[in-house]
């Protein structure tokens, strides 16, 4: 391959990581694997107290307006109690703003938890079950009652 076909291509793919966030998830999280504690390396198979028909959060963008279970670490959070609604929003993946899914819980429904949910939550691998819905272009789940979120062991 000659030296300017080389370079051409690495600045095409620094581009385009740069520039195109979708271009990240694809290329970066095509293959997402489970984590470790649900993964058994002797087998090779998910545990069984892992949700049969999941989808990943960089799936969900793919099921707006249907109701399914969505998995994946918690990255960051956020209490906004300041905010319309008071939301508590577990970010999933990577940490806000470039988080692939979200998971709300408005201020109402805060108590239904017998724990904070930014602080319980918080770094755990988790399933929320509901409707995916999208705001600002991030696919996400309004979580009303504390069983919509499990956490497989």
């Amino acid at each position: 391959m000659s030296k300017k076909l080389y370079y051409f291509l690495i600045a095409f793919f620094l581009i385009a990581y740069i520039f195109y966030p979708s271009f990240q998830r694809k290329f970066l999280q095509e293959k997402q694997t489970p984590s470790s504690s649900f993964y058994s390396e002797e087998s090779e198979t998910l545990s069984p107290n892992y949700p049969k028909d999941y989808i990943t959060t960089t799936d969900a963008a793919n099921y707006i307006g249907q109701e399914k279970t969505v998995c994946g670490r918690v990255a960051s959070t956020k209490y906004a109690y300041f905010a319309n609604g008071e939301p508590t929003f577990l970010n999933f993946d990577r940490p806000y703003p470039n988080h692939t899914f979200t998971a709300v819980i408005w201020g109402k429904d805060r108590s239904k938890f017998s724990n904070p949910p930014e602080s319980y939550y918080s770094g755990k691998f988790i399933c929320v079950h509901g409707l995916i819905s999208s705001y600002r272009g991030i696919p996400q789940i309004v979580v009303r009652d504390p069983s919509q979120i499990t956490i497989p062991e």
